[in-house]
């Protein structure tokens, strides 16, 4: 329980500070939708937090490109961030703990 309280903090923070520092970056709702993954992953483990939360940055990241490839977006345009943070938390969920393994192996750190 205390793991999901932390992850729910942290996330949330971590969101609320990108929307003060990038204004129109983030909304109010991707700052409670984090919160409620930081909830859902920190419950599930660290390693579900952690590579949930970079998937759904990598996620948005190819979405992005993708978009911005086939001209359906300009550059400066805003492309909604919740579906990504949804998919990343899925990616967290199910292989969450099976990709922050094979980071530790391949980096040295396990």
């Amino acid at each position: 329980m205390v793991h999901a309280l932390i992850g729910a903090v942290v996330l949330g923070a971590f969101y609320l500070l990108l929307a003060l520092v990038w204004a129109g970056g983030m909304g109010g709702g991707d700052i409670k939708l984090a919160v409620l993954i930081g909830l859902t992953l920190g419950w599930l483990g660290w390693p579900q937090l952690i590579v949930g939360a970079f998937a759904a940055f990598f996620v948005g990241g190819i979405i992005s490109i993708v978009l911005l490839a086939l001209h359906k977006v300009k550059l400066r345009g805003g492309i909604p961030f919740g579906p990504s943070m949804v998919i990343g938390a899925w990616i967290g969920i199910y292989a969450g703990t099976l990709i922050a393994n094979w980071y530790l192996q391949i980096s040295g750190l396990a």
